[in-house]
């Protein structure tokens, strides 16, 4: 394999000065680690101009891993276990000093009801500037169940269930915590006391310098080259994309390939 995970809980090379989350939830390293080793063999790489005129390149992996996720989501109509970057309104959470957990945008079509997906769009309607954080992946408990958050309402006041096992946020070679950032996920994975066992860490170990591959290779390009092989990745993300959509609307919701469904409760 191309790269190593290893979850802050376990590895043996973690600075003094992180914290210990929880391991990942039975049966979901291996898909995460599929969808990390492909965002390490074929980053987005985009042009960048430096201030004194030269021009070097920035590699996007996390843009890949999220489109990937994206496509399995929405080939089972987002009942999925894994939802990428889904966006939380911190401001409930602001607002009641912490007694409200975050809410997770759904998509602006109030009309399709609670059940409806959440939001895919990075700066949603009703957004408080400021106010909004996007966790890599939420691991959540019932697949069928579109509620990605713990929040036992929506923005609408509508009620849900805690469908929230895990806030899963990847870090990639060169990651690092932005301001704020670590806080904010904490509070959406779950009540204090509780984010320890909500929230998981991982750490992306370029095992096979697949990274450095992609680097030396787009550098061998010209800048005209590898915009046009940027444009031609995206068409066919979004291609595939659309090919997913078109699948998922003759296949029955509940005819996906099933997902994790979490702990079951004692029969009473």
């Amino acid at each position: 394999m191309s790269a190593t995970m290893e979850t802050i809980a376990t590895c043996t090379t973690v600075n003094e000065d992180r914290k210990t989350y929880a391991e990942l939830p039975p049966n979901t390293k291996g898909y995460l680690q599929e969808k990390i080793e492909y965002s390490l063999k074929a980053p987005d790489i985009i042009n960048v101009r430096l201030p004194d005129g030269s021009n070097t390149i920035s590699m996007l992996k996390q843009i890949v891993m999220t489109a990937a996720i994206h496509v399995d989501e929405k080939l089972a109509d987002f009942r999925w276990q894994y939802k990428a970057e889904v966006s939380f309104d911190m401001w409930p959470n602001f607002a009641s000093n912490g007694e409200n957990a975050p809410i997770p945008f759904l998509s602006a079509s109030v009309d399709k009801g609670p059940g409806r997906r959440h939001s895919t769009s990075p700066f949603p309607k009703g957004l408080v500037p400021g106010y909004l954080r996007r966790p890599d992946v939420i691991i959540v408990r019932t697949a069928a169940d579109r509620w990605p958050g713990r929040s036992p309402i929506d923005l609408q006041g509508n009620p849900h269930i805690d469908n929230s096992l895990r806030l899963v946020e990847v870090k990639f070679p060169g990651d690092s915590w932005g301001s704020g950032q670590e806080d904010a996920y904490r509070k959406i994975a779950g009540a204090p006391g509780e984010y320890t066992h909500r929230m998981t860490v991982i750490d992306v170990s370029d095992c096979h310098g697949d990274l450095e591959k992609a680097r030396v290779r787009a550098l061998a390009m010209s800048p005209e080259q590898r915009e046009a092989e940027l444009r031609q990745k995206r068409r066919e993300r979004q291609l595939r994309a659309h090919r997913s959509e078109a699948r998922s609307r003759f296949r029955s919701p509940h005819g996906t390939k099933p997902g994790f469904d979490g702990p079951k409760k004692p029969a009473t």
